[in-house]
């Protein structure tokens, strides 16, 4: 890039020398240096060569000069296809560099795993009124990554139907201890004691698979740049013959990570 630079630079002084030089010969020629004095016919006869010469030395200068000032145009056109290729190759170098800063950052954050206990179906009576339960007592957090990660809250939601609905709606929230922080291939088990009312009869029809208990929750915490980030997650139930547990469900409304 630079002897292209460099290349130019010369041509256009050059070119320009070359303008002022030609110009000069030409001035030259036009008005000659005074001589002595001769007859009217040879003095008419001079001036008729000297005016036909001058004229065709006109017309010879403007006609290099014109090709000069194209060669110029040309000169300068090139330069400017040059400068945009710069511009772009320094443009596409720092996109790079971007890109290549930002990926190397990515590689050394947290990456976390949530993952709740089995739980169990319950029930209780209050006032002579029995409402069904279901319970989760604990909760896992795993750090995957390479640095720690600061916990800030997490948000829990579940839905009792067929489907889940277009996006997850987290109706209680929990916050971490200020000095939070998991360490890499770290797990970390809390007590949540989550209570669940369930509508009558949902207990039976899970159980039987005519109906779906979803759980899900999002995580939200902070990077070791105190970037904040947030990771979803999402479960179905399955009940079989003994007891029943959490399947990871993959929905991707519900599984969003930042």
């Amino acid at each position: 890039m630079k002897w292209f630079r460099t290349h130019e630079l010369f041509l256009g002084v050059f070119l320009t020398v070359a303008v002022f030089a030609l110009g000069f010969g030409v001035a030259s020629s036009v008005f000659p240096p005074n001589t002595k004095p001769e007859t009217a016919a040879q003095e008419h006869s001079k001036q008729e060569a000297s005016k036909a010469s001058t004229d065709e030395r006109i017309a010879d200068y403007t006609w290099w000069l014109a090709v000069l000032t194209g060669g110029l145009v040309f000169v300068a056109l090139g330069q400017g296809v040059f400068i945009a290729r710069s511009d772009k190759t320094a443009r596409i170098a720092a996109n790079a560099a971007d890109l290549s800063a930002r990926a190397a950052v990515a590689i050394e954050l947290p990456i976390m795993i949530v993952d709740p206990d089995n739980g169990s179906f319950g029930d209780r009576i209050e006032f002579g009124r029995r409402t069904e339960e279901f319970c989760i007592m604990r909760i896992g957090y795993k750090n995957e990554g390479r640095t720690k990660a600061f916990p800030v809250e997490v948000a829990f939601g579940w839905t009792i139907g067929n489907e889940l609905p277009a996006n997850p709606v987290y109706r209680e929230t929990r916050p971490f201890a200020i000095d939070s922080s998991i360490g890499p291939d770290i797990l970390q088990v809390d007590t949540v004691n989550l209570w669940v009312d369930l509508p009558d009869g949902s207990h039976d029809q899970i159980r039987g698979g005519t109906t779906t208990f979803w759980f899900y929750c999002r995580l939200a915490y902070l990077d070791f740049m105190q970037t904040r980030h947030e990771a979803g997650f999402c479960w179905r139930r399955f009940e079989s013959i003994g007891g029943g547990r959490f399947l990871r469900d993959e929905t991707p409304a519900y599984n969003r990570k930042t």
